[in-house]
């Protein structure tokens, strides 16, 4: 099955889904927890998942930030012992800022 297929069986069936419940009762909501998966929550419990799930997502992104500083900072160090082996002038600061 091709995965524009699977979008389009997904959508129907949340469509379906929605319409079904949204006429029989709106005090629980269907969350999207990944994967394609959708679970039924009622508001509260949806609101503690989205908090929950908003500091893990920030935390990672803290982390992957931390990296990619650590990446940029090796791949300098590397530039400069390169340039030093090389006996190349250093470069002017503004270019640089340009490089990385």
């Amino acid at each position: 099955m091709a995965n524009s297929d699977k979008v389009l069986q997904y959508e129907t069936f949340i469509s379906d889904v929605l319409r079904r419940d949204l006429q029989e009762d709106s005090s629980k909501v269907f969350v999207a927890v990944g994967y394609g998966f959708f679970v039924e929550m009622s508001h509260s419990e949806a609101l503690r998942f989205i908090e929950k799930k908003t500091k893990q997502l920030n935390a990672f992104t803290e982390l992957l930030t931390k990296d990619s500083a650590k990446i940029k900072a090796n791949i300098h160090m590397v530039l400069e012992g390169l340039r030093e082996l090389q006996g190349l002038a250093d470069f002017p600061e503004d270019h640089q800022k340009n490089v990385l």
